[in-house]
């Protein structure tokens, strides 16, 4: 599971990082708020109440230095000749142009064997067969209508990473089983990199 808080175009950055393996064990989760190296815009520090004062700091990780370490901690949950799949709410849109925008500043590509699973394109899939069978009006498909649906106890009222990611984890389970999917029809839901529109 993926989630970024960023700003909203191809200049701007992003200013927290969090993951959580669903294999679980120790270690499972990854996350980092990360220095911009520019102003927060306040519309961002809003939502999400990280602000220029909590990231732009020499204590706090730019891209670039933990690009290194997330690479190394993906691998080390890789099993062995398996690809990496990657879960985010509105992942073509969104969260994968950002990812990719961001190992472009630091030059490596984002690497062949990931493969990013949009939840909010499967959430869509699942309200339409829904919509049709009870001829009801079409349902929200953000995070936040979906954990309400699938009544999903809040941890608190932050737009933050980890809490969004944690969230995602839950409802992609039950999008993953009120659609009947495999691991394998999943992984053929998947996208590349490469199948993203680069940010304007």
């Amino acid at each position: 599971m993926l989630r970024l808080l960023v700003f909203f175009h191809k200049d701007h950055r992003i200013i927290e990082f969090a993951l959580r393996d669903l294999s679980g064990g120790k270690n499972c989760t990854f996350e980092t708020l990360i220095n911009p190296e520019r102003n927060v815009p306040q519309v961002v520090e809003a939502v999400t109440k990280i602000g220029t004062d909590l990231v732009c700091r020499p204590d706090i990780p730019r891209f670039s230095d933990i690009l290194p370490i997330l690479l190394a901690y993906v691998r080390s949950h890789q099993a062995p000749g398996k690809p990496v799949v990657w879960v985010a709410h509105n992942a073509k849109n969104f969260d994968v142009p950002f990812l990719a925008q961001e190992f472009d500043r630091c030059s490596p590509e984002i690497p062949a064997d990931w493969f990013f699973v949009d939840s909010m394109s499967l959430a869509r899939k699942l309200v339409k067969s829904e919509v049709k069978l009870a001829g009801e009006k079409r349902r929200l498909v953000n995070l936040e209508a979906l954990r309400k649906h699938y009544e999903i106890r809040s941890i608190d009222n932050a737009h933050r990473a980890m809490r969004d990611v944690t969230i995602l984890c839950q409802v992609i389970q039950k999008i993953t089983f009120d659609l009947q999917l495999t691991y394998e029809e999943l992984r053929n839901e998947s996208i590349r990199a490469s199948d993203c529109r680069k940010l304007s």
